[in-house]
């Protein structure tokens, strides 16, 4: 019972707002101007359009994106039938669900940007990695100012990409990329080939290889583009325009077969770099899963809404930690800065906050109105 009443549930004006079907009462559009597809103007989130752009305003205002922002696919858990672009993604921890492309600020891990991929629903986008990375930092408003790095995984790594984020924005990158296996050589192909599994065994774990591309900008202007290889537990390639140069005596602390404490090995500048910026979706998501607003519900939309509420929680908690710490607001912040009870706290503390501040709106001269 102590449990229930540090959550709340206990009280009665909760009990009487938090009823079973309460999730029939959301709606953010009037279904009648919805335009049918194949019709200028469809929109296949049109149900919640109007909150998904408040929310997603809100977080950018609430904070000011760095130097190194992150561009990573993740996932909303969804089984139902009522919609068509349901993906299935094995190496996710949400296997099967609705996917999202998500930029977000690597120090905090704050969405800046996303977009829901709704496959060939909505025919006038371009699904291709470089459209999509485009469409990310436009909406995230991100371009006017230069000198950002970039951080993608395979997914969204090419060479052309990484072209067109320097002469486009004068943005660098940082990405892992798959190694090709054809004899055949293109233009935007990288220099390393995938080595064969007779080659990967006998090439010891913190071997690595770089080479360095110069190209010219349309407006004669020179830069670098480095392509590494290196051998972990196995082959892994980087395309990296941010740091280039020869990563002499660099080494990294990996796990090697048949020893129990890691090791340091040989590794280039590229990972060093990747493996420190790149998992703030990831950091996002562990977040947002272990304290989760979502409902249990069918409705696709209501899901997608949950997903991005999650996020603002998210937003909100990093900010008020951040002022606690830096001493800018209420002392009484400082508990939420706790590793262990500070997230679940400050999630508790928000709600009732809210649900008081919404009931108070509500009472006019401490009477109810009619």
């Amino acid at each position: 019972m102590a449990r229930v009443a540090i959550y709340g549930l206990c009280i009665p004006y909760i009990q009487n707002v938090m009823t079973r079907d309460a999730r029939r009462f959301i709606h953010f559009s009037d279904n009648s101007k919805r335009k049918g597809k194949g019709i200028s103007g469809f929109y296949p989130l049109f149900k919640v359009r109007y909150p998904l752009d408040i929310m997603i305003k809100g977080m950018r205002s609430a904070w000011t994106a760095g130097k190194h922002v992150t561009i990573d696919e993740s996932m909303i858990r969804y089984m139902g039938r009522a919609v068509s672009y349901v993906q299935y993604m094995p190496a996710k921890p949400i296997k099967h669900g609705i996917k999202v492309f998500c930029l977000c600020y690597a120090f905090s891990a704050v969405l800046l940007s996303f977009e829901v991929y709704v496959g060939k629903e909505d025919s006038t986008n371009d699904n291709s990695a470089l459209a999509v990375c485009g469409r990310l930092v436009d909406d995230a408003g991100l371009t006017t100012n230069r000198g950002r790095v970039l951080y993608t995984d395979n997914y969204y790594t090419s060479v052309k990409l990484v072209k067109h984020m320097f002469e486009q924005y004068g943005w660098t990158i940082v990405e892992t990329i798959v190694p090709t296996d054809k004899k055949s050589r293109e233009d935007d192909d990288i220099p390393f080939l995938k080595l064969s599994n007779g080659a990967g065994n006998g090439v010891k774990q913190g071997w690595y290889r770089e080479a360095v591309l110069k190209v010219k900008t349309k407006h004669g202007k020179h830069y670098c583009i480095q392509c590494t290889t290196w051998c972990d537990k196995k082959q892994v390639c980087f395309l990296n325009t941010n740091q280039v140069g020869f990563s002499n005596s660099l080494s990294l602390k990996r796990h090697v077969k048949g020893k129990r404490e890691r090791e340091e090995i040989a590794g280039p500048r590229a990972k060093r770099d990747y493996i420190t910026f790149f998992n703030a979706v990831d950091r996002k998501d562990w977040d947002s899963a272990d304290w989760s607003t979502t409902i249990l519900t069918n409705r696709y939309y209501i899901r997608i809404l949950c997903w991005v509420l999650d996020r603002v929680v998210h937003t909100l908690f990093v900010v008020v930690v951040y002022c606690s710490k830096s001493k800018i607001e209420k002392p009484s912040w400082n508990k939420y800065c706790d590793k262990n009870m500070g997230r679940p706290d400050f999630q508790i503390d928000l709600g009732i906050d809210m649900l008081n501040y919404s009931i108070g709106l509500d009472w006019v001269c401490n009477k109810h109105p009619d």
